[in-house]
């Protein structure tokens, strides 16, 4: 791996990615504000001039660097595969891996995160339940929390942890679920990282059948 490792998820509306640290940390404008002003080369109206170019160059180089170091997992979207495979092969990524399960890609990551060397950095965005996933694995590999970078998008979906039968619900979008014991929980707010998941909790526990009206919350 080279110390470095990239992973990109994508399931319809929303993403997950890993990148490598040395791809660079700070937006592009602020990183030539920054250099810009450290050389003495921005005008009053605050644009840059003069080795501004010279730097926009060796960041550039940097990029393509940290790319062609850079592994991407995807867990492609069957509507939008083609186009968004076509744009991580242009972008010079060392490898591109697909899977059409998640399951399949955590158990890929982990493999590789398992091999990878001092100084890989991990980025993921997507989904909270798929963020967990991946964030749990890292942690159970030792990976700092400085190491790790993470970016919610897409749906709100959660994983849900029956307390009572272990059974864990897979993209929960309602304040009521049915578990597979056949007992009805009320979704809690409060997260495992160990699990990685939220805490469901019969909701007739006090008085059998008596239930709140079942909402979609979590969308």
């Amino acid at each position: 791996l080279g110390g470095k490792l990239g992973i990109l998820l994508n399931q319809g509306k929303h993403v997950a990615r890993i990148q490598e640290q040395s791809l660079l940390d700070e937006p592009v404008a602020a990183q030539n504000d920054h250099v810009a002003r450290h050389q003495g080369h921005v005008r009053q109206d605050g644009k840059s001039v003069g080795q501004n170019r010279e730097f926009a160059g060796r960041r550039d180089l940097a990029a393509a660097d940290a790319l062609a170091r850079t592994r991407v997992w995807y867990v492609a979207d069957p509507d939008s595969f083609p186009a968004n495979a076509d744009a991580f092969r242009s972008a010079g990524v060392a490898e591109l891996r697909t899977f059409t399960a998640v399951d399949a890609l955590l158990s890929d990551l982990t493999t590789a995160l398992d091999q990878a060397l001092m100084g890989t950095r991990l980025y993921v965005a997507g989904p909270e339940s798929f963020m967990g996933l991946v964030m749990r694995i890292a942690q159970g590999l030792n990976l700092a929390q400085d190491e790790v970078r993470a970016e919610e998008c897409g749906t709100l979906a959660r994983r849900v942890h029956c307390i009572h039968c272990r059974e864990t619900i897979e993209n929960v979008r309602s304040n009521i679920v049915q578990c597979r014991c056949n007992r009805w929980l009320v979704v809690r707010d409060h997260y495992s990282r160990r699990l990685a998941a939220y805490m469901g909790v019969m909701v007739d526990a006090e008085v059998p059948g008596e239930r709140p009206e079942i909402k979609a919350v979590f969308l």
